[in-house]
Formats: structure tokens, sequence, C-alpha cells
């Protein structure tokens, strides 16, 4: 199923999007770790949802086959 996302959203869309309860979101975009960000007028924030998204999905998860792969090569590389 294809979801299709809006190039700019609110707080509440991007609460939806990334799943986080919003004292943790407030926390991480007060620390200005949430990418995407923009506050035209000074108070209220807009996200870039597709730079959101792709931060989201940045740093995949390794499965146990290419785990192990990768420590074969290593063995082969370094006996």
């Amino acid at each position: 199923m294809d979801t299709i996302i809006k190039r700019v959203g609110t707080k509440e869309d991007a609460l939806s999007l990334t799943g986080y309860k919003e004292s943790y979101f407030d926390r991480l975009n007060a620390s200005g770790i949430i990418p995407g960000v923009s506050k035209p007028n000074g108070k209220k924030c807009f996200y870039d949802m597709a730079v959101l998204q792709d931060w989201l999905l940045s740093k995949p998860m390794q499965t146990i086959e290419q785990a192990k792969q990768k420590a074969a090569n290593h063995i082969s590389i370094n006996p």
C-alpha cells in the first residue's frame, strides 16, 4: 500500500510520520536533531516530510544474514 506524503507538514503530521510521543519529539527538535525544520514566522514549525522520512530510514539495521556475511568477509581478509 503506497502512502502519499505531503511535502510540508505540521508538527502533528511529523508526529504521525515518526510515531514519536510529543515530548520526545520536542526534545529532539530542541536539540537540533530533527532535520528539515523551518520557522518562517519565528513561531510555528513546519517540517519537510521527505527529509524527515529520509532521516528515519537513514540507519537501516543489518539482517542476520548480512552480519554473518560481513563477519565471514572480515575473517577471510584478516586471518
